[in-house]
């Protein structure tokens, strides 16, 4: 079983008074296509950064396969100074059940991921893919095996344009706050294969690029700043979240294109919570209020700073007993206010 790699360049010596993380961190990018592979070296399981930084010293070329043998977790692999370029886990690699924290991430040159060979891996830890700044792509399309996400996957890669997810992860429950958050470059994404997903991470596709709301097809409970910030977003879409009982605060909240938002999918929605929809400065209608038959309270700061927002009709909100406090502060296009029940 084999995992490959492409470096940016050919490593240099590390003279022996300087820190290993630091030489490779100041390596300037290389200009000349890469080399292909050039040696096979087992690795144990559990095979750590320190282990790969001694085999990276010994390398007279630009690229390296590592063989995985029996390893059953990859955990902190690739993490910090290695200037790869491409990483290629297409080969099946059946042993490998888990991703471990901070693997693949903070590569300065990396561009390209594929994990198609880890079909099962049912567990990807914390802080994984984060922090890629040149990352353009990554498929895992095989992995329906997932059960677990951790934080921030995929966080802060500012140039990441493209991720394919399994057409179907039955088993993916738990996925961790800021999900591809910070990545401004994404525009559209399907996360309809998680099925499974009923609570959404806070921050979850938080200041993305993506136009779509990317929304998964079992979610009970949006937990918090719902792709707030995706400045791209204009008319999002809200269908899937017809059973949605629940949304946290910052709920699609300064979306600088947000033009127009239909919230009647809604209707199992109990209470709006604070700061959604607020400072969606381009936002001029809101609709679907007549459908929400079960809200009761719209908590504050609904709507705040929407400045071409004219109209707002909440009548058909039979259950609506409370709007909290500035609302509709800062709403100076704003007509008028239709309430009825209260």
């Amino acid at each position: 079983t084999m995992v490959r790699w492409e470096i940016a360049h050919p490593p240099s010596p590390v003279p022996a008074d300087v820190d290993d993380a630091m030489w490779y961190a100041r390596m300037p990018p290389f200009s000349s296509p890469p080399l292909r592979v050039c040696e096979t070296v087992p690795a144990a399981a559990g095979t750590d950064f320190v282990q790969l930084k001694g085999i990276q010293r010994k390398l007279s070329s630009s690229a390296l396969t590592l063989s995985l043998g029996t390893c059953s977790k990859l955990d902190g692999t690739l993490f910090g100074a290695l200037p790869l370029r491409r990483f290629d886990a297409s080969a099946l690699m059946p042993s490998v059940l888990e991703i471990g924290d901070s693997a693949i991430s903070d590569c300065a040159f990396l561009e390209s991921v594929c994990l198609s060979g880890l079909s099962h891996v049912k567990t990807i830890g914390h802080v994984v893919l984060c922090n890629n700044p040149c990352l353009r792509t990554i498929s895992m399309p095989t992995m329906a095996a997932l059960t677990r996400v951790g934080h921030h996957f995929a966080n802060r890669c500012e140039q990441l344009a493209c991720v394919e997810f399994p057409a179907q992860a039955p088993e993916l429950v738990d996925v961790g706050r800021d999900f591809l958050a910070a990545t401004p470059a994404l525009r559209t994404v399907s996360v309809k294969g998680f099925t499974a997903l009923a609570t959404v991470p806070v921050g979850w596709f938080f200041h993305t690029g993506v136009d779509t709301c990317p929304i998964p097809s079992g979610a009970l409970v949006l937990t918090g700043s719902f792709c707030c910030g995706c400045d791209h977003v204009r008319e999002p879409d809200l269908g899937g979240l017809e059973n949605t009982v629940a949304i946290g605060d910052h709920f699609f909240e300064s979306c600088a294109s947000l033009q127009a938002i239909d919230l009647s999918p809604l209707r199992s929605l109990d209470a709006i919570g604070p700061h959604a929809l607020q400072e969606c400065a381009a936002l001029a209608r809101v609709s679907g209020f007549d459908r929400l038959h079960r809200v009761m309270r719209i908590d504050e700061h609904f709507l705040h700073g929407a400045v071409a927002l004219q109209e707002v009709s909440l009548t058909g909100m039979d259950a609506l007993r409370s709007i909290g406090p500035s609302c509709f502060f800062g709403c100076r296009a704003l007509r008028y206010v239709r309430v009825s029940n209260l």
